[in-house]
């Protein structure tokens, strides 16, 4: 492939990337009939995973846990069944919901509402996505031959579309599972780019051009462990939570652990000044990008068992793009300044010895 073509096809990417980041924004303003439940089909049964706050379900009582074996009389078993019947339906009117809670089976009301956004905390993950997209962008732009602006723009479409899509009340309709879906990849994908870029800065492996195979073992994983989740649309199989969300973030532990392992070694390997400031501003932005992320968003989030403060721990990551752009691009300027300034040093002193020459 020329580089014309790859550079176009990265582009063609990240366009795609845009489309499906504006079709989750859009569809959150679109009406339609909606209760607040998130659903999936649990041992032969439609059982609710997560309620959105101040939904229509949240005001009626329901509970995550609570299994639905009906709505507005017809019986419904998968999150597709759920999607036609209130499709069906009109935006205010009042339904009755079949559901048992452990032993017990009862009808209760609910008035469903519009489809909108209930937070404006998914105002801020779209723009601080948008802020990702665009650094990466503008990087890949800047030097779009260098491979590790390519993999850095890569990385950056992918958490784009993690925050946007992966991070919004989700329903039952195909639009919820399409843009899901893309945030969900997004998701497997990114701790395989974050790997594969600390393979090759700030210098590439010897060993990965040596075995370029490698590669593909990095990002196969990824797509394996995601298949299952995309099939769950097509073919209707029991899952639990635990098995739905362990695998990305396993994989991401993992591949997060080898790439800092990389990065260490790159670290302690680099005999030039200039390459340690490089990796030193890398080290500062993921230190303030992700210890926030993981106090406020990872521990915070289990003992409290909601995404209360999620945000704080979103917004410092900012800093993770912005300091790797800052390294790729500034630091790469200043060396060639340096080059710059060696080549005019290495002209003058030859002037200079050829004028004393021709002089004596």
């Amino acid at each position: 492939m020329t580089f014309q073509k790859r550079k176009y096809s990265i582009l063609a990417i990240g366009l795609f990337a845009l489309a499906i980041a504006g079709l989750s924004i859009a569809d959150m303003f679109f009406q339609k009939p909606y209760d607040g439940i998130a659903s999936s089909y649990t041992k032969g049964n439609l059982a609710i995973t997560e309620i959105t706050p101040k939904s229509p379900a949240a005001q009626a009582g329901l509970k995550p846990g609570d299994l639905i074996l009906g709505i507005a009389h017809q019986i419904v078993k998968f999150p597709s069944d759920a999607g036609r019947v209130l499709m069906k339906q009109k935006i205010g009117k009042t339904i009755s919901y079949l559901i048992q809670r452990d032993k017990r089976i009862f009808t209760i009301a609910l008035k469903l509402g519009k489809y909108r956004l209930v937070s404006a905390s998914y105002y801020y993950y779209a723009i601080i996505g948008l802020i990702f997209f665009l650094v990466g962008l503008f990087v890949f732009l800047f030097k779009p031959e260098d491979p590790a602006a390519t993999l850095f723009f890569l990385m950056n479409t992918s958490f784009f579309l993690f925050l946007v899509c992966s991070l919004r009340p989700y329903s039952y309709y195909w639009v919820d599972w399409f843009v899901h879906s893309a945030g969900t990849f997004s998701l497997f994908l990114l701790p395989a780019f974050f790997l594969h870029f600390f393979l090759i800065f700030p210098e590439p492996k010897p060993w990965i051009s040596k075995n370029p195979k490698i590669l593909y073992l990095i990002y196969s994983l990824p797509a394996l462990l995601f298949l299952p989740n995309f099939l769950s649309y097509f073919i209707k199989f029991s899952s639990q939570p635990f098995l739905k969300y362990w695998p990305s973030w396993g994989l991401l532990v993992l591949y997060f652990t080898l790439g800092i392992f990389s990065f260490i070694h790159a670290f302690l390997q680099a005999k030039d000044h200039h390459i340690r400031r490089k990796l030193r501003v890398i080290l500062w932005g993921i230190i303030l990008g992700l210890v926030p992320f993981i106090i406020f968003g990872v521990i915070l989030g289990s003992l409290l068992q909601n995404s209360q403060y999620l945000l704080v721990g979103v917004i410092p990551m900012v800093f993770v793009p912005l300091s790797f752009a800052y390294a790729i691009i500034r630091f790469q300027l200043m060396d060639i300044d340096i080059w710059i300034n060696k080549s005019v040093v290495y002209t003058l002193t030859t002037f200079i010895i050829s004028l004393f020459y021709v002089i004596l």
